[in-house]
């Protein structure tokens, strides 16, 4: 049996959509994109949605919107996607990196010892799609006088305490790469918000800083979204649901499958979240990742690592940090980690006999040593 890691949606109804673009011809712009962007909103409850060209893209189009600039600090977890700190460093200013809890989200205890006058903004990242404790992360940015911009890139539909996440800060960014649990054909981002200024200045910077098409009122960026991909995702939301409700249910298989095996590690779901599983990560000792990865790759099973170089490890941080003369901080709960952590394939059209045979071959491995 052949189980990949992850598998991109896809529906006639997707391929009639795109087909219906490309007859069209309007690829840039256009009826698509607008319709997205508010039925995303009205999916979300808030008053903005602001599509671009990756999440990537967003996330420093919001930092840039929010005034975020030279030596300013901004609130992050190392555990997380490097593409998270990168606009950090494009817009100038410098990251300061918060340890994690036990849901691999941002400690609230490690982020407030970590504020200083120079901290102008946090990002929680909400990681694997398990909402970060984003109700004291933004009661202590309010404490503080400090923005909040969520990383949403994987928790689309996640919620803590029954509210979306991307609904808290003051904006928040979501990515629609391919396996994302909203994803599309390529890649693609949008910045949520309920503040009209930071939408507006996000539209603009994202077209070359247009405020109509001959008239240029910022040094903006070409990070435009395109029409193709809107209508995919259009097509895709109103299944948004019904895919976080396999993502889940495919959990609680792993889960019990998984239970009672003193090796691993599973993942915990906070009381305060719903947690939507964009990846399945388990821990096992590190001395037995290598060999556990191995033994599934031979009998087909898809697996990866998420991810296995701490961001302020990466050698992009400490040459960073080398020129700004930063020391490079010790992160014990992340780096206990990094090392440990797998993920196993996850996504919503995962059969039960799949995970079956994925957890089986997790147990003959472990029986063999």
């Amino acid at each position: 049996m052949k189980v990949p890691l992850s598998k991109p949606y896809m529906s006639p109804e997707i391929e009639d959509a795109v087909l219906g673009v490309l007859r069209s011809g309007i690829y840039i712009g256009g009826l698509e994109i607008d319709s997205f962007e508010k039925d995303f909103a009205t999916y979300l409850g808030l008053k903005h949605v602001v599509t671009a060209n990756s999440a990537t893209s967003v996330e420093m189009l919001a930092l840039e919107a929010m005034a975020i600039r030279d030596g300013d600090e901004v609130l992050v977890p190392s555990h997380t996607a490097f593409p998270t700190i990168e606009p950090i460093f494009h817009v100038g200013a410098v990251p300061v990196f918060v340890d994690i809890d036990h849901t691999f989200t941002m400690d609230v205890g490690d982020l407030r010892s970590k504020i200083t006058p120079k901290t102008k903004a946090i990002i929680p990242v909400h990681l694997y799609g398990h909402p970060s404790n984003i109700g004291e992360v933004v009661k202590l940015a309010k404490d503080n006088g400090l923005k909040v911009l969520e990383d949403c890139a994987q928790a689309h539909g996640a919620r803590y305490k029954g509210q979306l996440v991307g609904t808290f800060g003051d904006g928040a960014f979501f990515s629609f790469f391919p396996s994302k649990n909203l994803g599309t054909v390529g890649d693609g981002g949008a910045f949520v918000t309920n503040n009209r200024e930071l939408a507006d200045k996000v539209r603009s910077l994202r077209d070359h800083g247009r405020l109509d098409r001959y008239k240029n009122q910022y040094v903006g960026y070409n990070f435009r979204f395109d029409s193709i991909k809107a209508a995919a995702l259009r097509t895709s939301l109103p299944y948004l649901d019904s895919f976080i409700a396999s993502r889940r249910k495919n959990a609680d298989i792993y889960m019990e499958n998984l239970a009672g095996l003193r090796e691993i590690s599973l993942p915990v779901e906070s009381d305060y979240a719903q947690a939507v599983y964009h990846l399945f990560v388990i821990m096992v000792d590190a001395d037995k990742r290598a060999p556990l990865r191995e033994f599934l790759s031979q009998r087909g099973v898809e697996t990866n690592i998420h991810y296995p170089i701490s961001c302020h490890k990466q050698p992009a941080t400490l040459r960073e940090f080398y020129r700004l003369e930063k020391k490079v901080p010790n992160l014990p709960k992340t780096e206990s980690i990094v090392d440990k952590i797998i993920s196993l394939p996850m996504y919503p059209t995962l059969l039960r006999t799949e995970i079956d045979y994925v957890t089986k071959n997790v147990r003959e491995f472990f029986r063999s040593l």
